[in-house]
């Protein structure tokens, strides 16, 4: 069965089926399929007002086994922990809190 079908089959009901679905899997494809060993994670954090930033450390896992939410993961290797908003310009900071869960850098702004 394919992505978009299973999750469809898993959000069946729920109500707005179709953002939903479009939303999870734009942000599951570049996870899976275009985020590499080597390259950098930046993320938000949301109880303190900074950053963290990581390395992918191997590629892309999926394990049916693991709990729900946890299929889909990859290791990071952190090396920045909680960088100061404050060391970053405003147009990184908007792209860094953009709605998209995963996005290329390259494509912000």
């Amino acid at each position: 069965m394919s992505g978009p079908r299973l999750l469809r089959q898993w959000h069946k009901g729920t109500g707005d089926e179709t953002q939903a679905i479009m939303n999870w899997s734009s942000q599951v494809w570049p996870f899976a399929n275009e985020m590499k060993q080597g390259d950098l994670v930046v993320t938000p954090l949301k109880i303190q007002h900074a950053i963290q930033i990581g390395e992918i450390a191997s590629d892309y896992h999926f394990e049916a086994q693991r709990p729900d939410p946890f299929f889909r993961w990859g290791p990071v290797k952190w090396v920045a922990e909680a960088v100061p908003r404050g060391h970053f310009g405003k147009d990184l900071l908007n792209c860094f809190g953009a709605f998209m869960t995963i996005r290329t850098m390259l494509k912000c702004g």
